[in-house]
């Protein structure tokens, strides 16, 4: 089956991304009740998002079968972790975060919160690695021939850099004597909730070009 990119995928992702960006700017005018509920940290879209990397998990068990949970089980715990990140799991049970680079010498965690911790970043560190090492060629080599599926985890992984990009703004550019307003501070916040969004949305469709070019009858 032909896994080229189509104009009219590339239009979805145009319009993808300017549907979120819309989105992102109408949220301003949202406040109070209705504010809280969508956007805030444990909201509607942030749970929204932490459910779709469940869904991809799900779907790359539905499209590439059991096996995967052998072949690509580094997929699914790299699933897992963005899940949990939303979810907030890296604070959650601990005053500094486990993703904080001070977390192993803080001294208000314990040691074995330290060692669970520390065995989770590297499980997940390991993962990254032995993905890049089976797929990054095949991803780089997929977006210049225009794959459909590279394109799609592209646009994910785009999503990942931009919102980390943007996350705390603020604080990122003050070190440059950069005043961020509160309005602008406040459009990136809630632009961060809802492109994260598109992070799980966009991995599920690469999961699906990707696993159905790979099960179709080769000519």
């Amino acid at each position: 089956m032909n896994n080229k990119i189509t104009f009219l995928q590339c239009g979805i992702f145009l319009v993808f991304i300017a549907v979120m960006a819309l989105l992102s700017f109408l949220s301003l005018s949202l406040s109070g009740p209705a504010s809280g509920l969508l956007l805030k940290e444990g909201g509607v879209v942030e749970s929204a998002s932490a459910l779709g990397y469940f869904f991809c998990i799900a779907f790359l068990l539905y499209m590439g079968t059991k096996s995967t949970l052998k072949s690509h089980w580094y997929m699914h715990v790299i699933f897992l972790a963005m899940a949990f990140r939303e979810l907030d799991f890296d604070k959650r049970f601990t005053s500094t975060g486990v993703l904080k680079s001070k977390f192993i010498v803080a001294e208000d965690v314990g040691l074995t919160a330290k060692v669970i911790g520390m065995s989770a970043v590297l499980i997940l560190l390991a993962s990254v690695f032995i993905w890049a090492r089976r797929h990054a060629r095949e991803f780089f080599s997929g977006v210049f021939k225009l794959q459909a599926s590279s394109w799609a985890a592209g646009f994910a992984m785009f999503f990942v850099l931009f919102t980390k990009s943007i996350d705390g703004l603020a604080r990122k550019l003050e070190p440059f004597g950069i005043e961020v307003s509160t309005n602008i501070q406040l459009l990136a916040g809630r632009t961060e909730e809802i492109f994260e969004l598109g992070i799980p949305i966009t991995l599920l469709y690469a999961i699906f070009l990707y696993w159905r070019s790979f099960k179709a009858p080769q000519n």
